[in-house]
């Protein structure tokens, strides 16, 4: 796994930026308005929609963007567009992420990752929930990641389970019942 490290201008506090990444399969790029179409192909697509409550609209997504977008300001890593590295032209996998949010009324990093139905059970929700997890752990040094899914999506549980998490809760969100897995960096060093 490489990490491609980006030093910010000097107009404010040194900081690292993990704007790109690379998995065995897959190539992790920032996000940025320019991958916008893609955004909004991934979240309009309905069996992407039926676990994250529905589709999204063009407003939803670029709203969403621009969220994101201010959470790397903020951290210097967060949401990333993944891309097949494996296949001519490397077509647009899907958005995986690290970021930081309140979830069930507490503060949290969570990983999470949404990706294309034609990508769907080839290990790559796995391979990208391991690096971000590594991410996470090893080169932020955070304490520990969650991540949560609508109870009934047993492909992302095994997702979190593949990768050492362990079921901590469940808590409703969105009008559905939602698990949260959580992996701590001591357990991931063992």
């Amino acid at each position: 796994m490489s990490v491609r490290i980006k030093k910010e201008p000097p107009s404010g506090p040194p900081r690292l930026r993990y704007e790109s990444f690379l998995t065995p399969r897959l190539e992790a790029r920032a996000i940025s308005w320019d991958h916008r179409d893609e955004i909004r192909r991934l979240y309009g697509d309905p069996q992407v929609g039926a676990s994250f409550g529905g589709v999204s609209s063009a407003q939803e997504v670029d709203d969403s963007i621009e969220r994101n977008l201010e959470h790397w300001a903020r951290w210097g890593w967060g949401p990333w567009t993944a891309y097949d590295r494996t296949r001519e032209g490397s077509p647009f996998v899907g958005q995986i992420l690290l970021r930081r949010g309140e979830i069930d009324g507490v503060q949290e990093v969570e990983i999470g990752y949404a990706l294309m139905p034609y990508y769907w059970r080839q290990g790559l929700g796995t391979e990208s929930a391991d690096a971000l997890a590594w991410l996470g752990l090893e080169v932020l040094g955070l304490e520990s990641v969650v991540a949560y899914t609508w109870v009934k999506n047993f492909g992302s549980w095994k997702v979190m389970e593949k990768i050492g998490m362990r079921e901590e809760k469940r808590f409703p969100y969105l009008g559905q019942e939602h698990v949260l897995y959580r992996l701590r960096r001591k357990d991931r060093l063992k």
